[in-house]
């Protein structure tokens, strides 16, 4: 008489769940990598409109904005409140003529510089605008021909 009775054995099951293993260990990792990029690029775009609202209130004004409530509701409504991290933005103007936006990347602190050639990490760098051209931004966001705030559209 035949055995009748199908199924999985021990060893075809430890062989499924190890290559389930090996393909989340390669897969999670890269997820990580591409929401960090992704609240990166989201903190960049925040951080152009930031620019663009100035230069408006600048040509309006003739001097850039002392804290972003001179550029709410007219010049941009809202203001983003944070970047993507959700830490507050740094705003600092000095005199009339001189400004800069920084977000302070996945810690939350100022600093660190990032290394040279900074490609897309670390994410805990900060993003520096000032006066509407990024003066610290990733690599490949610098490559290419810039748009009125100093980085490709």
């Amino acid at each position: 008489m035949a055995n009748s009775e199908h199924g999985f054995s021990l060893i075809e099951l430890l062989i499924v769940v190890v290559v389930i293993g090996v393909l989340a260990s390669i897969a999670v990792p890269q997820l990580v990598e591409a929401y960090d990029r992704s609240r990166q690029r989201a903190s960049i775009a925040d951080m152009r409109s930031i620019a663009l609202a100035n230069a408006t209130y600048h040509t309006d004004s003739g001097s850039y904005a002392a804290s972003f409530e001179d550029l709410m509701p007219a010049f941009l409504n809202p203001v983003p409140p944070s970047d993507a991290w959700g830490n507050a933005w740094v705003y600092a103007a000095s005199g009339e003529d001189d400004y800069q936006v920084s977000s302070l990347g996945t810690d939350g602190v100022s600093g660190p510089a990032p290394p040279s050639p900074w490609f897309d990490s670390p994410y805990e760098a900060d993003l520096v605008l000032t006066n509407g051209a990024f003066t610290q931004v990733p690599q490949p966001t610098r490559q290419g021909a810039s748009g009125p705030t100093g980085v490709p559209d």
